[in-house]
This record gives C-alpha cells, sequence and structure tokens, in this order.
C-alpha cells in the first residue's frame, strides 16, 4: 500500500450530501515563494496580511481532490500532482486506499483544470492511474494545453506544463477515455459545471445541487486563500490570464457569500471546505468545524 505524508493525517474527511458521500482527499502540499509568484503585489504590500493570519514567506499550499460516490457512480474530483511536485505532494492514491478505494473503482475523472497539481496523478508512472474512468476536462483547456502550436507561443516558465499536459492527457486520449466539453451544463446527471476563466482559459467549477444545500467545488479559486480572499486583486504567475483570472475571483466570491453555499477548495487548508463571508473590504474563509458530517 503505498505510504502516508507525514502532512496528510488524516489523509481523507468524509461528509455526506443529500444522496452524495463526498471524500476530501489529501494530496499532500507544496510551498509558495511569494517573491516569485506575486505579480502586481510586493510581499511588503501584503506582509500585514501574512502577520494576521500568523504566515510567512514561503507559504505552504494544501493540495486537495475529492471524491464523490452515490452508491452507483465514484467519481474523483482532480488527481493531486503525481510525480510531477516532488516528496511532499502525489500522495493521493495513498489517501484514497486509506478512505478503502481502489483506482479502478473510479468511473470518471472530473478535471477542474489542467495544471500539474490538478493532472499530474492521472498515470501511476507510465500505466493509466484509473484505467476504467472516463477523464472529463474543459474543452478549452484541452485545446490549449494539448495542442502543440500554442507551447511555443507561450512563456518560457510554461513550458513544462505544457509537456507535462499531454504526457499525462493524451495516454487517456489514445485509450478514447478523453471526454472534452463545453462548460454551463451538466457533465454528469447531478454534477452542473460553471466556467471560471483566467487561471487557465478552461478553468472550471463543478456544483452538487439538490433539495438540500449546494456545494461548489472551486478549483484554484485561490492558492493563497487568506490572502487572496482578503484582497481579491492578488493574481499570482500561475494565472495564465490573470486580470480574468481576478475576475472570475471576484464574482464567484460575491456569489457565494451571497448565497452561503459550501465550497470546496484544492488549497484551501486541508479538508479544504468551509463558507465565506463578506468583509469591510473583501472575503474571509471559514473552514468547516471538524466534527461536521453532512454538509
Amino acid at each position: 500500500m503505498p505510504q502516508l505524508p507525514p502532512t496528510a493525517a488524516p489523509a481523507y474527511r468524509r461528509f455526506t450530501l443529500n444522496d452524495w458521500q463526498v471524500l476530501a482527499l489529501s494530496d499532500g502540499t507544496t510551498t509558495a515563494d511569494l517573491d516569485q509568484v506575486l505579480l502586481d503585489h510586493t510581499v511588503q504590500q501584503v506582509a500585514p496580511l501574512l502577520e494576521e493570519a500568523g504566515l510567512g514567506n514561503p507559504v505552504t499550499i494544501s493540495i486537495n481532490a475529492y471524491l464523490l460516490d452515490d452508491g452507483q457512480r465514484c467519481l474523483l474530483l482532480d488527481t493531486g500532482a503525481g510525480d510531477l511536485m516532488g516528496a511532499p505532494a502525489g500522495h493521493l492514491l495513498a489517501s484514497l486506499a486509506q478512505a478503502s478505494y481502489q483506482p479502478d473503482q473510479i468511473d470518471a475523472v472530473l478535471l477542474t483544470h489542467i495544471h500539474g497539481d490538478h493532472s499530474g496523478g492521472l498515470l501511476a508512472g507510465e500505466a493509466l492511474a484509473f484505467p476504467r474512468a472516463q477523464v472529463y476536462v474543459n474543452e478549452l483547456d484541452a485545446t490549449y494545453w494539448l495542442r502543440e502550436a500554442n507551447q511555443p507561443l507561450a512563456p518560457a516558465a510554461r513550458q513544462r506544463s505544457f509537456a507535462n499536459a499531454r504526457r499525462k492527457l493524451l495516454p487517456y486520449q489514445a485509450a478514447g477515455q478523453l471526454r472534452p466539453f463545453a462548460a454551463g451544463g451538466e457533465v454528469l446527471p447531478g454534477v452542473a459545471t460553471i466556467a471560471r476563466p483566467g487561471h487557465t482559459p478552461g478553468h472550471t467549477y463543478y456544483a452538487l445541487a439538490g433539495a438540500g444545500p449546494r456545494l461548489v467545488f472551486c478549483a484554484d479559486l485561490a492558492h493563497l486563500i487568506t490572502l487572496q480572499l482578503a484582497d481579491p486583486t492578488i493574481a499570482l504567475a500561475y494565472d495564465v490570464d490573470p486580470a480574468q483570472a481576478v475576475r472570475s475571483r471576484q464574482l464567484a466570491l460575491a456569489e457565494a457569500s451571497a448565497a452561503g453555499y459550501w465550497l470546496a477548495a484544492a488549497h484551501a487548508p486541508f479538508p479544504g471546505i468551509g463558507h465565506v463571508v463578506a468583509t469591510a473590504t473583501g472575503y474571509r474563509w471559514l473552514p468547516i468545524d471538524p466534527d461536521t458530517i453532512a454538509l
């Protein structure tokens, strides 16, 4: 059995929402040097927010994925980093095993976007990590990252992401298991898609709706959850279109705070589920109570 990372205990948390079992799965962590990733802000400018949150630089960032099980389907939202980001990350399969699931039980993988910390776990070595799964991804991301002609037009810092995208997704395409979609409708029964472009061209949220509370898997709403909620204009070098990413974040935060639904964020502290509330100048993350079972 794969070994569990010391940073991911517990490596999974189980919740219920209507007919769904929702499992938060830890892939581990990564770190961000703010001197390298901040675009229009400096470390000095965000220092008060860091101090208020008790953070320093570099910042440790959780990598979360989610499993949805309604008794008939097992859907995996994102796959973690796989072998792309070193020992602190790439522990999704271990977390899945701890939760008593096997990779061949996954019917579908729903990618929020094609970045290494979300799609890197698609392969185990060079084999399909989820051999039965159909892999769904926004067609805009598939076109951008998998079309070789786009790579020479991208900045040097993004070149490795193109190569990683093709390495991880083309085997599923070759197997007839890649399913690009247009965001805005249901990708599968009961699972809606919401286009939130900017971070990548096809950056997509997934939403569960039913008779009870709503849950939105908000992907990379924020990498630095405390900073980017307090000041949603903070853009990062990870963003393909930083200005559009800021607009998408502002829209998503306004909607989530007004509606009060749960958010499951890929980079909020594990398990990554919480609410956002508006403040005088921005927003604040309210993490779920660790004893909560039903959403």
